[in-house]
């Protein structure tokens, strides 16, 4: 989401709008909407988890499965499988709680939502093979040298 200057305006400006619709809400529906940021941050939790269990399976296929004290989850891959379904179940129940639904549907809708944004955006870049991505700014290496330099022969002519 930035722009040409690398300064990301739009996703302030998205952000912004979100936090004064949510202001907003909170005015007119001041129960519901608590009760609605509640739920869809537990889905967004839940939702994260599921990712990492699965991404975790993942590189554990990938990688072999041998477990050492640095990585991996003991009792690959049943505890990875039972870590995921236990976490679908969850999911699915929400609905079953009085006022989880809503936060459940926005989870998905957003879920949604952002994977069509992330294809769209795939193939939009996959049809552009010639065009050239502008590099992250990064401070000159000399500057940053003579930065620290000129620091450090303040340092030893203040000792002398």
């Amino acid at each position: 989401m930035r722009d040409r200057n690398d300064i990301p305006y739009r996703g302030i400006l998205i952000s912004g709008g979100a936090m004064l619709a949510g202001l907003g809400l909170g005015m007119l529906l001041p129960q519901g909407v608590y009760l609605f940021l509640v739920s869809s941050g537990g889905f967004s939790l839940l939702f994260s988890y599921l990712i990492i269990m699965a991404s975790h399976y993942r590189l554990r296929k990938r990688q072999g499965s041998s477990y050492t004290r640095r990585q991996g989850l003991r009792g690959y891959p049943y505890t990875s499988w039972i870590a995921m379904v236990s976490l679908l179940a969850i999911l699915a129940s929400m609905p079953l709680i009085p006022g989880q639904g809503g936060g459940l549907a926005a989870g998905v809708m957003f879920v949604l939502l952002f994977s069509g944004i992330y294809a769209v955006g795939s193939l939009r870049k996959a049809r552009e093979p010639g065009r050239l991505r502008k590099p992250p700014l990064r401070m000159p290496a000399r500057r940053a040298q003579m930065e620290a330099s000129e620091e450090l022969e303040g340092k030893k002519k203040g000792e002398r």
